[in-house]
């Protein structure tokens, strides 16, 4: 995590402590549920060939996976 993100973390156990939000994570298996949730409605990595020559000789092939804008 970067310093940022975890002094974001720290601010918001601080926030449960004090009894000022809730945290109604369970547990590991929850927590890994609401990940694959979040990362079905992201973009998805697409798949594509790419052929580059240089110097006049055969073109190599190149698999490239990128994600649409």
């Amino acid at each position: 995590m970067s310093e940022d993100q975890t002094n974001r973390l720290i601010d918001i156990l601080k926030r449960v402590a004090r009894g000022l939000d809730n945290f109604t994570l369970g547990d590991h298996k929850e927590k890994q549920k609401l990940w694959d949730l979040a990362a079905e409605q992201t973009v998805k990595f697409q798949q594509a060939e790419i052929s580059v020559t240089y110097c006049n000789e055969e073109p190599e092939r190149y698999e490239l996976y990128y994600r649409p804008a």
